[in-house]
């Protein structure tokens, strides 16, 4: 068979496939809040095409963070994927924690690594595995806990950087319209409205912020705002819990 015909038939094929991937992306999307699962399982993002790449943010920007040998915490890590298939790559150690024992079970089966260790913990009411961190991340995330529950988590979170000698803290969250507050996820408690807002948050526990937005979806209808934070200030120790 001729050559041209064939790399026809193989565009055909992706062509195929691909529209095939986006209707089962678009089908998990809109059927995930019935899901009752309070992650996303970013497998399907993959399954929505190249158009579809913002969400790989968190790892790119989190990978450019680390040093050789750096111990990383996840914060609230969600499906794994961030963990296991990039900060893995860079890192030392990881440390991926969250509540969710579905989400701990995923992750453990698609994204293992020997230098990734996967913890079912509740930040608000347990210790961290360590001590001490080098980098520490927390992406979209921050937002589902109250006013006095963040507070708590971003002065440990500075705890634990305090001894890195380029301690750094990175995550994100959405940022919402002044008129839409309330009206998203059933599961946030503290939402903001602008980033001078979530800068006033977390100037309490780190002297260096630095704040940025990018677009999300096809048509940019969702803000996320990434902030990274240096120089932890480490308050009076209390008793958190």
């Amino acid at each position: 068979m001729p050559a041209v015909p064939i790399y026809w038939l193989l565009n055909f094929c992706a062509l195929v496939l691909l529209r095939l991937a986006r209707f089962i992306a678009l089908a998990y999307t809109r059927l995930w809040g019935a899901f009752s699962v309070p992650w996303f399982d970013h497998r399907f993002d993959w399954l929505k095409g190249p158009e579809s790449w913002v969400w790989n943010e968190r790892g790119i920007y989190g990978a450019k963070l680390i040093q050789p040998d750096d111990k990383v915490l996840d914060v609230c890590w969600g499906d794994g994927i961030y963990s296991g298939l990039y900060y893995s790559m860079f890192a030392g150690l990881v440390h991926a924690i969250d509540r969710d024992e579905r989400g701990i079970s995923l992750a453990r089966k698609r994204y293992s690594r020997k230098n990734v260790k996967f913890f079912k913990l509740d930040i608000t009411k347990e210790d961290f595995p360590l001590d001490n961190y080098d980098v520490i991340f927390m992406f979209a995330a921050i937002e589902h806990f109250s006013i006095e529950q963040g507070t708590q988590i971003l002065q440990r979170i500075a705890r634990a950087l305090s001894a890195s000698p380029n301690g750094s803290f990175l995550g994100s969250t959405q940022i919402i319209l002044e008129e839409a507050i309330g009206q998203g996820h059933p599961e946030h408690d503290n939402e903001f409205t602008s980033t001078k807002q979530l800068q006033n948050f977390l100037s309490p526990h780190f002297a260096e912020i630095e704040l940025w937005s990018s677009k999300w979806g096809l048509t940019g209808e969702r803000k996320e705002a990434y902030f990274l934070c240096k120089k932890p200030i480490v308050h009076e120790k209390k008793n958190w819990w």
